[in-house]
């Protein structure tokens, strides 16, 4: 089976609001992935992806990473640009949520996508 494409789109920022990407009911596993090439010295930006482990109980994280400043990443001598994120493959049986909450800073645009792996 093939991955498939869930949703996607383009977040603007509104400083310390967690904003809702993408909701599902759908079981499977899912990727969460962020462009952070906007992000600048001064930046800080959280992405969460939230589930239930039984179909009454209450949605809780599962998944929380945050970035801060320009996007950089270590490649041997040379620094090298990180444009895009990705959270870790989450398996869900009752769906999850998936946010994005910038902390500081000034608010960017940020294209998200999210993955069904197949």
């Amino acid at each position: 089976m093939a991955n498939t494409h869930a949703s996607s789109g383009s977040q603007t920022a509104t400083v310390n609001t967690e904003h809702s990407l993408y909701s599902t009911t759908t079981a499977g596993t899912y990727v969460l992935e962020v462009d952070i090439n906007a992000m600048v010295a001064g930046d800080y930006l959280t992405l969460r992806i939230k589930k239930k482990v039984r179909t009454g109980d209450t949605v809780r994280t599962v998944y929380v990473h945050s970035w801060s400043g320009a996007p950089l990443s270590d490649m041997g001598d040379t620094p090298a640009l990180m444009a895009i994120v990705q959270s870790i493959a989450v398996p869900t049986v009752f769906g999850a949520d998936f946010t994005l909450e910038q902390t500081f800073g000034t608010g960017r645009a940020y294209p998200w996508g999210v993955i069904l792996l197949g």
